[in-house]
């Protein structure tokens, strides 16, 4: 039996428990933990954790003062021929706390044509070397990389047209993916648009993503790496994943970030 949810580094944990004057607990979390960035936490939340994080004079490293906070720190960038880039500072202090899901399951390769008819994305901002395609740990998401960081930051959804398309097919939602980054350390940058709005966080599809990238050589088999998403509203999320690719059978998708503990317990199945 696996648990839930398991805290990685558990010696980084006591360290930062230290900072706070509170006993560390064991790094087994016992509950499942809704995943929350520094800029979901309420205001004396943020307040302490960004107190518990030690000064640095090295402007390369997160301060206090930088918890979820763009800076216009510009960096050349020579791997993907995007000239500058803005960095995401975000507080490192808060425990990281990491989900399994489901093995997951790979459905319809979707035709970009229709993709971009329904979305309203123009059709060379779709890429074709890695398929659009259903991928389900549970919640079944249509994957849909796009060519550029400005086709995602410029996406305008139709949901009543894009819902009529999902009803027809394996997919619940659009989980819009591109290789160009707001930051250097992301290895994809996300967005979850749907009835209600915008997410922005959403560890389901990030967990699809995961299958989909080690499946498709997007991402290596068995590392971990970075989604950003939500930058488009202002909440950023930084969403770790990793996942392993055995042949062609993907297994082992775990999704996780840094948290804040919102609920502790237990659960017993009957």
């Amino acid at each position: 039996m696996r648990p839930l949810a398991v805290i990685e580094e558990p010696e980084e944990v006591a360290g930062f428990l230290a900072h706070t004057g509170r006993p560390p607990r064991t790094p087994t979390a016992r509950g499942r933990r809704d995943a929350h960035t520094a800029q979901h936490q309420r205001p004396n939340q943020r307040d302490r954790a960004a107190a518990a994080c030690p000064p640095s004079g090295d402007d390369n490293v997160p301060r206090s003062d930088d918890v979820a906070k763009l800076v216009q720190t510009r960096r050349t960038n020579t791997g993907e021929g995007i000239p500058t880039r803005r960095c995401l500072k975000l507080t490192p202090c808060e425990p990281r706390c990491t989900i399994s899901q489901r093995d997951p399951v790979f459905g319809t390769i979707h035709d970009v044509t229709e993709i971009s008819r329904v979305t309203g994305i123009p059709l060379p901002h779709l890429r074709t070397d890695v398929p659009t395609q259903t991928v389900s740990t549970g919640l079944p998401m249509c994957v849909v990389p796009l060519t550029s960081l400005a086709a995602l930051q410029g996406l305008r959804l139709n949901w009543a047209s894009a819902r009529a398309y999902l009803e027809k097919t394996d997919a619940r939602f659009f989980y819009f993916v591109t290789r160009e980054t707001v930051n250097v350390d992301a290895h994809l940058q996300a967005r979850q648009i749907f009835y209600n709005g915008e997410d922005p966080a959403t560890g389901s599809a990030a967990g699809c993503t995961a299958a989909w990238m080690v499946r498709h050589n997007v991402a290596p088999s068995g590392q971990r790496v970075m989604i950003d998403q939500g930058l488009e509203m202002r909440r950023p999320s930084r969403i770790h994943v990793r996942a392993t690719l055995s042949g062609d059978v993907v297994t082992d998708v775990y999704v996780g970030g840094f948290v804040v503990e919102v609920a502790r317990g237990s659960y017993t199945l009957l």
